[in-house]
């Protein structure tokens, strides 16, 4: 845990030190903004050796909406951008807020429902075997 913790810290840290030093744009305006990392989650992920397609996209979900049950053929990250989602996984229900993170490991069973009366975002990355499939919906 202490490792993926400082390598969560290494990370933001990097973005921290490379928007630093790219130096002043100027703008006529001062200084510019800053870049800030937002949120950062780091989880412990084992693949074996082969070739992956790493999938990154963004899903919104209108209010009353969700996704079937489904498994992943990898590991896969999503982020609460805005809005709430309730994750639905064999073990109970946990309600996911802007900022917070989970992952799904290949062949946890979940499903992604929002509950609210707005809209819910998120962003997710999927690394998926080649020849795998990317979600496959489970009856």
């Amino acid at each position: 845990m202490r490792l993926n913790s400082l390598r969560g810290a290494s990370c933001a840290l990097a973005v921290v030190a490379v928007t630093a030093s790219m130096g002043t744009v100027a703008t006529g305006q001062g200084a510019p903004p800053t870049v800030a990392v937002v949120t950062s989650a780091a989880f412990p992920v084992a693949v074996a050796a082969g070739t992956y397609d790493l999938y990154a996209f963004v899903v919104e979900f209108p209010p009353g909406s969700g996704t079937p049950r489904h498994v992943h053929g990898g590991p896969v990250v999503v982020t609460v951008i805005s809005g709430e989602l309730v994750l639905q996984r064999s073990v109970g229900e946990r309600i996911l807020k802007p900022g917070e993170s989970v992952i799904e490991n290949p062949g946890d069973v979940h499903a992604l429902i929002n509950r609210s009366g707005e809209a819910a975002r998120i962003a997710a990355s999927e690394l998926i075997p080649k020849g795998a499939a990317e979600t496959t919906v489970v009856r």
